[in-house]
């Protein structure tokens, strides 16, 4: 048998975890052959341990090995380990195996017995795209103080969490899924994800799914040849073709219809795209990124969201903090704030009161920092010399709108139930889409139809009110 203690004498770069005895000789011998270090380990107590070697580079995983502990040791390398690329080892026609593998982050799967060939290239593809991976981490590091990053400020914990965690993925080729408040800034993330990322000199699209009417989302992701609908008077590509070579963002992607969802999941795991009414497919090279500030498990639990669809887009999560939880960068974003509104309006506002920032830092911001963003741009008009408390909007450090202390109910008309079977959850859905909907033409009435102060007194965002009007025929 191969002599172990002459292969990890200078500690071991691939680590061989095989239940075979005679699949485990061959290759441990190919891999001595080719000038590796291999260590063949089996005991799942042991494997953790050998996979913190600094030298490894490559673990070959034995599909035959326990399912939970296989799902464990994928688990641990991705998240302690992303420098380590796994090859799966499997059965032909297991597929199952292939996909929870390389949803677990295996980078290829080969098809018991293995052969040597293959192995090697594929050890040989991985080895030549680590090394493109550090040519532009050197670069990366050289440019950052230029791209990307730079936009993004705050020396809070949770964001330099937040912007670590962009950092460190940027590099590998996951889907990432930003969580966050409207105003957090998820689109600059998105932005710095994109600049990061070796897909640099491709382009970076962004696409507000709420913003969309539902009838045309699929027109505007996909693309559509001429005749492909009524109004499509000559073809067009969509959104996801525009993004080859580059990244596309997608915001508030939980608003996308459940169809919509369904086609994307396919686009996503084939990788290839049809314009509404065409016949040939175009082939796609996507980093996608989205974000969204709904609860998507909520939102899967209600049937409203896809599963699958939220296993593809969230390989990896960024969670960003809101304003209110981030200290003192109020005052950091307040004054840069101020600097950029003082060159763009050519004003020379020297600063804030301190009856203006203890203002600043008492109000909860429910719109983050763009809500923040709008009251410095306003304050700088107003102020002269000095930004002062009344500079500010009358409703910082107060409630978003003046409302009574116990609002009249909205009162229903007696509910009727229609004839035949009806489910209990379906008669509490309708009584509450009813109350939504009245709830909603008593706010626009108060408001006398403007719609950003509806968004306020009914505290949703405006994209959120604009669908919902839409959803229930208002007006």
């Amino acid at each position: 048998m191969v002599d172990q203690a002459e292969a990890n004498s200078e500690g071991h770069d691939v680590l061989v975890v095989e239940q075979d005895p005679k699949d485990a000789y061959h290759l441990i011998r190919f891999l001595q052959d080719a000038g590796r270090r291999p260590k063949l380990e089996n005991e799942e107590d042991l494997l953790v341990q050998a996979c913190t070697d600094p030298a490894l580079k490559v673990v070959l995983l034995d599909d035959t090995a326990r399912r939970g502990f296989r799902h464990n040791l994928l688990a641990h390398l991705k998240r302690d380990r992303p420098d380590v690329d796994v090859i799966l080892m499997v059965r032909r026609g297991d597929v199952a195996s292939v996909v929870e593998g390389m949803r677990l982050g295996a980078a290829d799967c080969l098809v018991k017995p293995v052969e040597e060939q293959q192995l090697g290239q594929s050890m040989a593809s991985m080895q030549e795209a680590r090394a493109l991976e550090n040519e532009i981490d050197a670069l990366r590091g050289r440019l950052e103080n230029e791209r990307g990053l730079e936009r993004i400020l705050g020396t809070s914990l949770g964001m330099r969490r937040a912007v670590e965690m962009v950092r460190r993925v940027a590099s590998y080729p996951v889907s990432v899924l930003i969580l966050g408040e409207s105003g957090t800034g998820k689109e600059l993330f998105a932005e710095a994800l994109h600049h990061l990322s070796g897909r640099s000199q491709g382009p970076f699209v962004a696409v507000d799914c709420g913003a969309i009417p539902a009838e045309l989302v699929e027109a505007e992701l996909f693309g559509h040849v001429r005749g492909a609908f009524t109004g499509a008077q000559e073809g067009r590509p969509g959104r996801l073709e525009e993004a080859n070579g580059g990244t596309l963002f997608l915001d508030e992607i939980g608003n996308l219809p459940a169809p919509t969802q369904m086609k994307l999941l396919r686009v996503l795991q084939e990788r290839i795209v049809y314009r509404l009414g065409a016949r040939e497919s175009v082939p796609l090279d996507v980093r996608l990124v989205t974000a969204t500030n709904n609860n998507l498990r909520d939102s899967i639990r209600q049937g409203t969201f896809r599963e699958d669809l939220y296993h593809r887009i969230a390989e990896f999560t960024i969670q960003l903090p809101t304003l209110r939880e981030r200290g003192d960068d109020i005052e950091l974003l307040s004054r840069y704030f101020l600097h950029r509104y003082n060159r763009s309006f050519r004003r020379d506002v020297k600063g804030f009161s301190d009856e203006a920032m203890a203002k600043l830092k008492a109000h909860r911001w429910p719109g983050n920092v763009r809500e923040l963003q709008s009251a410095i741009k306003r304050a700088v008009i107003l102020a002269g010399g000095t930004i002062q408390a009344e500079h500010l909007p009358a409703d910082l450090g107060g409630p978003v709108t003046a409302l009574p202390a116990k609002p009249a109910p909205v009162v229903l008309a007696s509910y009727h139930l229609p004839d035949g079977v009806v489910p209990l959850w379906a008669v509490g859905q309708s009584v509450a889409e009813e109350v939504e909907k009245k709830a909603i033409e008593e706010a626009l009435a108060r408001t006398s139809w403007d719609k950003s102060k509806a968004a306020e007194l009914l505290d949703i965002h405006f994209k959120t009110l604009y669908r919902k009007i839409k959803e229930y025929q208002i007006g």
